[in-house]
């Protein structure tokens, strides 16, 4: 596996390995310090923009909220985090991702200045998504704004559904905004 990561991994493995965890006997950190100590080639950063176009939908609808594949949403969150990691060349001490952006912080000006804040934002979206889960008793990942489910979680948390449409979109946006 070492030999596989050295000489032949893509980048976007090289990235999948850092969300890994340890089995067993097999400790991934040595593994994890080898993937990073590459960092990111101009080659890299280009096919990483590639996948990220594939991942993420093109824009923020004011039709339904994608909490996952939206600019600003999960996917986003994530694979801007584990792209910071390769490009700053850090063994993630965690496969969690605000624990990886506190890592992050630590390291790095940028992240630095609006780490707390992305942190804040990742935790509503999760909640958000569970809170989706818990009313629809399924995976829930998209909901139009004016499905059921969208108006029975505003009555749930106690605001008006118009309020919550309005704060999640300016939540995405800034999340956006912040990743840039």
């Amino acid at each position: 596996l070492y030999e596989y990561f050295e000489n032949e991994a893509t980048v976007w493995e090289r990235q999948s390995y850092l969300r890994g965890r340890s089995l067993g006997a097999f400790n991934l950190t040595a593994l994890l310090q080898d993937i990073v100590k590459k960092g990111l080639s101009e080659a890299d950063c280009q096919e990483l923009r590639e996948i990220r176009k594939k991942l993420i939908t093109s824009e923020i609808s004011n039709d339904e909220l994608n909490l996952k594949h939206c600019p600003g949403g999960l996917v986003e969150i994530e694979f801007a985090v584990q792209n910071a990691m390769l490009k700053n060349q850090l063994t993630p001490k965690s496969p969690n991702t605000t624990e990886t952006i506190q890592q992050l912080m630590g390291h790095n000006v940028q992240w630095q200045k609006f780490g707390l804040r992305l942190i804040e934002l990742y935790f509503s979206f999760r909640k958000m998504e569970q809170l989706f889960q818990l009313l629809a008793s399924r995976s829930v990942s998209q909901v139009p704004f004016t499905e059921s489910l969208f108006s029975n979680t505003a009555r749930f948390l106690g605001v008006e559904l118009e309020s919550l449409r309005k704060q999640l979109i300016l939540d995405l946006h800034e999340t956006r905004e912040i990743l840039k």
